[in-house]
């Protein structure tokens, strides 16, 4: 019978077999990372799956699905076109010439660079301060909320704008949407907690301002003649559900598009420029309609457009979107800088409209 060498040698084959049982102490070489292509550079596996997961929360923790922004601004121009009909309907239809000049001058004074008292009241109230509904409280018993907090809180967003306005606008709204989740139709949700808090404090904030707005002396000036009460009430009424409607507007917008609002003004509209996208003609224009380069008089309603709106899809921006254009008044005439030509007004004319934005003051907020 044939032996093998591991049979006639016992201490070989005691070695060989501790081998094996035993492990050699040796490391074993570990694979180099990964590079993963990024849009800006080349990043490591464990970076591009913080990214992705990154990605995934930011997907997951939206308060609301991205809204429809032809549909915020459809909902915008609505609130614009009421105001227009409230004003019409309650406000003095003769002139004002029987008011005192000191009167007139405190009513130009305080419409600080606005056309109508509620169109300035809206924009101050829910697009100037975009967390106006917060109340501050310490905690769920505190009876006694802050009426200045949104301020401090707004002092919070302008600094993180110093740092990343990207970062800025999506924090901006989150806060939005999340303190105004609202139950949903469709998929029937209910409204969360702090959304039914939120609501509650807020739908009291408007009566708050609907109060205010009503006795206010320069107001009372610009309304018609005291009439009986059920229609002073009715009055009262169809005010807190115009502001209502705006806020909701406002709030939706904010809370969805997770961007940056930037308002454009009449010091931001020296002249006139229909190619440019960011303005159009106030109807008392009908057939008189303003030259190009004409002086802008008076900013009957401000451009809202978004900058800095953060893409759901990749790790970019997308470009501004303009909810409305500025509507104004302007100089009727040959109103133009010296050394303007007919030629010029023929370029211009010819040429392809420009839809970037005007470059962006030193602040969003109001000057």
């Amino acid at each position: 019978m044939a032996t093998t060498s591991t049979q006639k040698n016992p201490s070989k084959r005691s070695r060989e077999e501790e081998m094996e049982q035993t492990p050699l102490n040796c490391q074993i070489p570990v694979p180099k990372p990964a590079i993963y292509p990024n849009e800006m550079y080349l990043c490591r596996r464990d970076e591009y799956h913080d990214m992705i997961n990154h990605h995934k929360a930011i997907f997951y923790t939206l308060a609301a699905p991205r809204a429809a922004e032809v549909t915020v601004g459809h909902a915008l121009e609505s609130v614009f076109v009421r105001v227009r009909t409230w004003a019409t309907m309650s406000g003095k239809g003769e002139s004002l010439s029987h008011l005192a000049d000191s009167d007139k001058q405190a009513i130009i004074a305080s419409l600080d660079e606005y056309c109508t008292m509620l169109k300035q009241f809206i924009c101050t109230k829910f697009i100037d301060s975009p967390f106006w509904f917060m109340d501050g409280k310490i905690n769920a018993t505190d009876s006694e909320p802050q009426s200045d907090f949104h301020k401090r809180f707004q002092y919070v967003y302008e600094r993180l704008l110093q740092v990343s306005r990207e970062d800025a606008a999506w924090w901006r709204s989150i806060n939005v949407g999340k303190l105004n989740d609202e139950p949903c139709v469709m998929n029937n949700i209910p409204p969360t907690p702090v959304g039914r808090n939120t609501i509650k404090h807020r739908t009291a904030l408007v009566k708050t301002y609907t109060d205010e707005l009503m006795r206010s002396r320069l107001f009372q000036l610009l309304l018609r003649d005291p009439m009986t009460k059920y229609k002073r009430s009715q009055r009262k009424s169809s005010l807190r559900l115009l502001l209502e409607s705006a806020a909701q507007t406002v709030i939706h917008g904010d809370g969805g598009l997770y961007g940056n609002m930037n308002i454009v003004r009449l010091p931001d509209l020296p002249k006139f420029n229909h190619w440019s996208g960011q303005t159009i003609v106030h109807p008392f224009h009908a057939g008189f309609e303003p030259v190009e380069g004409s002086r802008v008089l008076i900013v009957t309603r401000p451009s809202y457009s978004y900058i800095d709106i953060i893409s759901l899809k990749h790790f970019c921006t997308v470009p501004p979107y303009m909810v409305n254009r500025a509507e104004v008044l302007d100089t009727v005439g040959m109103d133009k800088e010296e050394g303007d030509s007919q030629e010029d007004d023929d370029t211009e004319e010819n040429a392809d409209p420009v839809r970037d934005l005007p470059p962006l003051r030193e602040t969003i907020w109001r000057q």
